[in-house]
This record gives C-alpha cells, structure tokens and sequence, in this order.
C-alpha cells in the first residue's frame, strides 16, 4: 500500500443524499449498496464529498478503496458498530479476485493473502503483513491515458484466462516466500527491488492471454526496458495496468529516478509515494 494518490472522502448529515467530487456515479452506487444492506433503505441523509481519487481503472485499486471508504464513513456516521470492514467488502461487490486491497486498508503495509478457497462469498486470508522501510520510495510512472481492464471486459477475461500452470506456481511462491518477503523483513532494497521485478514478471505471464504478454501493451514493455537500462530494477505494472510501479532506496533516489526518465524518455507522468503502513485513517472534524 502507497500513501498517495489515495481516496479522500468527506461525509456530514445532510437533509437528502448527495454527492460531489470525481467518480460520483460509484460513490453513487456504493452508498446505494451499503444503505440496502445495513440501513434498510434506499440511500442515506448526508452528503459524501470525494476531495482526493486516483485516476478509475489505473491500476491502483481505486475501486476498493473508494467502495471501502464509503462504508467506513456511513458506518461512522451512522454508527454502526456490529459489522466490520470486512463486511463491507463483500457487500460491496469487493474482494471477488482479490482481498489484498480489502486488507491494505485495514491494515497497511505489505499484504499477502492466499486466495478465496471457501464456498461462498469471503475474504482469502491474510498471510503475512510487513511493515514496508519508511524511506523506501515507489514511483507511479505512467506514459498513456489507456485503463486497465474492468468490468465485464475483465470479468470475461477471467473467466477465458486457463488455469495457472503448476510450475510458475512454484516459482511464484518461491519468490514470494525465498526471496521478496525476506529482502523486506532484513531491509535489504537491492534484493528486494530484485525479486519485486520477477514476481511480477511471473505474475504477468499468468494474465499474458489477456493482453499484449507480460504487461499490458507493447508501450508498457518498452519502458519498462528503458527504466531497467536505467538502472533500475525494481520495476512492474501495477494489476492491468496501464500504471508502472518502480522501487527506489529513498526520496533523493526517486527524485533522481525521474529527472533521470524525463531525459530519456519524454512525456511521461511520474509520482512519488511513500508506503503506507497504517491503513486507512478515519478523522472528525467539528462543524462550527
């Protein structure tokens, strides 16, 4: 989990439901989705107000985060203490792939967990959160204006996407569980920021089918040639892209990195983030 950009949600009573700010029409849904499941009725009395959203279908789980933080603020002002984040998540629509966003914003952090295995709607498990180094750096680099799959055309997608062969399973967890996990665990970034390229080169493999091979268009793969003659190994696509993630030691480094990119490469669009290690931060604010 990164500190930015992240969603930023302001809720207050309100006489009648309403709601401003970038992606309204899925704060829109969300609201109406949590008020039928926990509030029984249509929509809530407030006023929802998005002052901070990364761009929809980038990459960076905006979708979860956004659906997550409208639950969590309806459950706030409604107080609504019975049920838990969790809850959301599935209510929502959440976690149907994956529920490491649904954890990252509990927790924070690094997050592993291992799949939805049990019958019915539910969480995969959390396996291991790390706490990430606090000067590690990560830059969002992004060259296109293309998204990411989503909705039906991602759906279909998994549904054609053939099973995972048994041996790049292995040497997904074995880079997970050998290498990446304990690069973080011991603070050691050069390995980590190697094993983190190979992960998601693997990983990229597994989703080749569905798009243009190991990342996401001929584009992506290109510069994420580029970054690494850079010298910069740690480089990725973030889920379908069309986002890149690469890893720096620090801030100068980051700052470094793209001065570094912009030189060579043009028009790209680049942002540095530190780890976020704490979740999603819940703030009340008095009205005067």
């Amino acid at each position: 989990m990164v500190q930015s950009p992240g969603v930023e949600l302001l809720a207050k009573y309100a006489p009648k439901f309403c709601v401003t700010g970038s992606l309204c029409e899925r704060v829109r849904t969300f609201a109406e989705q949590f008020a039928n499941a926990f509030l029984n009725r249509d929509l809530p009395s407030c006023e929802l107000q998005v002052l901070n959203s990364p761009t929809d279908h980038s990459g960076l789980g905006t979708g979860t985060q956004m659906g997550l933080a409208v639950g969590t603020a309806l459950a706030y002002l409604y107080d609504i203490g019975d049920v838990n984040t969790c809850d959301f998540a599935l209510a929502l629509g959440r976690a149907g792939r994956s529920s490491v966003g649904t954890h990252g914003f509990i927790h924070g952090g690094l997050i592993v967990e291992s799949g939805c295995y049990a019958e019915g709607p539910s969480l995969g498990p959390l396996i291991s959160r790390l706490h990430f180094p606090d000067s590690w750096r990560f830059v969002l680099v992004r060259s296109s204006e293309d998204r990411g799959l989503s909705g039906e055309v991602e759906r279909q997608a998994f549904r054609e996407l053939p099973p995972v062969p048994e041996k790049l399973n292995a040497q997904l967890c074995q880079t997970l569980l050998m290498e990446l996990l304990p690069a973080v665990a011991e603070t050691d970034f050069d390995k980590f920021a190697l094993a983190l390229h190979k992960f998601g080169r693997l990983s990229g493999e597994c989703f080749s089918p569905a798009q243009y091979g190991t990342y996401a268009c001929a584009q992506t793969t290109k510069l994420v040639q580029r970054i690494q003659e850079l010298g910069y190994p740690g480089v990725g696509q973030t889920s379908w892209g069309p986002t890149l993630f690469v890893a720096t030691a620090n801030a100068q480094a980051a700052s470094h990195f793209v001065s570094l990119l912009r030189a060579h490469q043009g028009n790209v669009e680049c942002h540095i983030t530190a780890p976020n290690n704490a979740g999603a931060v819940i703030t009340e604010q008095a009205e005067y």
